[in-house]
């Protein structure tokens, strides 16, 4: 009985163990599917919404097409009306106006609004009260604003219009200019012309590099290039080609450098490199070289040397008294009294040491306003005559007239306002023995025109000179008045 009893009980408990697996066998599948169901439904939506938009984005490539082709059959309508001419071109124009004024009409209400084919039938609008288009005539405008010009319709057939006439006139009017006779450059312009030819061949000469000419032949083009630039007013250039052939040849032996290269540093206010080369070998042992010069053999080249030498001299003083000047009068670099003091003695002594080498510049500068109507800056001048007065005048007016861009008269003239007055009172008011102004030699009939113009020019400069004068001693005794005038007070009146 024990034993069946035990039986019995676990065939109960297998039984319950079957059940229960049979059970969770089927939640597991009934959650599985559901899972499936709920993902189908899901992908189910987003197809149906994709085939939704890509049918309305096929409708509306359609509409974009639709409309594009009316307006292309519109085009076409309009374009064939403004070529056509004559009786069946116009009855073409009115059957394709009236066509377009049908697709252009409104439909009225009872009418169909569904999508509409491009050719013949009703267009689908939105707004019911939209009006008609009225396409202008291109042609019958066009007439009717050239009416106020007095320009009539062409005749049919004919393509010539106003415009036509006008190029007939213009090409008859060509033809008369040319056959008219060119006009020849004469003086200045002719010179203008030849110096131009010849820099544009000596910079081809000069692009070609060192190993295309020696270094002796270099130098000369460079030279004579750099003159040609100053005078044309390119002073940058000049200075590159001047400063080439200066370290072709350090010594500058022939006075071909030095004397432009520094009076290209004035010009463009380069002080640093003009007081160095100043106070360099070219300029300090210049006297010396202008002597050697002098006790040649006495031919060309020799009074050539020496005349340059001169000229290198001159320039050295001028300049470095212009440098002094500014130092002191302009710039004020000295702040203590003593040494205030001596850069003004050295000034005074570098100016003297100037006017001795050639007075005429000082002239010039001291009274520029009078020299400079007959002698303007930049002027072209002779050459050099044998007399010694006139190779001076020449010098003079080389420096202040020539040297540089345009002389070195407006380097000396801008500095500042007194500079002329300082000069004035320097060298020709500060000596009463001494004659003022340097003389010239005795005039004669047929004198060099350079010595004329000179006397022309030294009569107006002693008007100026007067005229400055009087209003200085006018300004003299105005502040002295004034300065009376304040020294007598109320306590003075009192007293008496």
């Amino acid at each position: 009985m024990g034993r069946r009893k035990e039986e019995t009980e676990e065939e109960e408990e297998s039984e319950y163990v079957y059940e229960y697996e049979e059970e969770t066998v089927s939640d597991s599948a009934e959650s599985d599917r559901a899972k499936k169901d709920r993902k189908n439904k899901k992908d189910d939506k987003k197809k149906d919404k994709k085939d939704k938009k890509d049918k309305e984005t096929k409708e509306r490539r359609k509409d974009r097409a639709d409309e594009r082709s009316r307006s292309r059959d519109r085009d076409r309508g309009s374009k064939g009306r403004d070529r056509s001419r004559g009786s069946r071109g116009r009855s073409r124009r009115r059957r394709s106006r009236s066509r377009t004024r049908d697709e252009d009409r409104v439909p009225s209400p009872t009418y169909s609004t569904e999508d509409a084919t491009p050719r013949g039938e009703f267009r689908q609008i939105t707004v019911a009260t939209a009006k008609p288009k009225i396409r202008p005539r291109p042609m019958q405008d066009l007439w009717r604003r050239l009416q106020h010009l007095g320009q009539s319709k062409p005749k049919k057939g004919s393509g010539k219009g106003r415009h036509g006439a006008r190029r007939k006139e213009l090409r008859q009017e060509m033809k008369e200019s040319q056959r008219k006779r060119q006009k020849r450059a004469h003086g200045k312009e002719v010179e203008e012309t030849r110096q131009r030819l010849r820099l544009k061949l000596l910079e081809r000469q000069l692009s070609r590099g060192p190993g295309a000419s020696p270094g002796e032949l270099r130098r000369q083009l460079l030279v004579e290039a750099a003159q040609l630039q100053s005078k044309n007013g390119r002073p940058k250039v000049a200075l590159q080609w001047l400063q080439e052939a200066l370290d072709l040849q350090p010594d500058d032996t022939e006075f071909h450098v030095r004397t432009s290269l520094l009076c290209l540093y004035m010009d463009r206010a380069m002080a640093e490199e003009a007081a160095s080369l100043l106070k360099g070998p070219l300029f300090t042992s210049i006297h010396d070289a202008s002597a050697s010069a002098e006790s040649g053999d006495g031919g060309s080249a020799a009074e050539t040397t020496a005349r340059k030498a001169h000229e290198a001299k001159t320039a050295g003083c001028y300049s470095i008294a212009l440098l002094s000047y500014i130092s002191v009068h302009v710039l004020m670099e000295h702040k203590k009294p003593k040494a205030q003091k001596e850069a003004a003695q050295r000034l005074l002594e570098r100016l003297r040491k100037a006017h001795a080498q050639n007075p005429f510049i000082a002239e010039f500068l001291a009274f520029a306003p009078a020299f400079e109507p007959t002698f303007p800056f930049g002027c072209e001048l002779p050459e050099y005559e044998a007399t010694a007065e006139e190779a001076l005048l020449l010098e003079a007016l080389s420096y202040c007239c020539q040297w540089g861009v345009r002389g070195q008269a407006p380097v000396w003239l801008d500095t500042d306002d007194n500079v002329r007055r300082f000069l004035r009172e320097t060298l020709f008011e500060g000596d009463e023995d001494a004659a003022p102004l340097a003389p010239l030699p005795e005039p004669q009939p047929q004198e060099a025109q350079v010595l004329q113009r000179w006397r022309r020019a030294r009569e107006e400069a002693m008007q100026l000179w007067a005229a400055e004068m009087s209003q200085d001693a006018g300004l003299t005794g105005a502040e002295e008045a004034l300065e009376e005038e304040l020294d007598f007070t109320d306590d003075d009146v009192l007293n008496d």
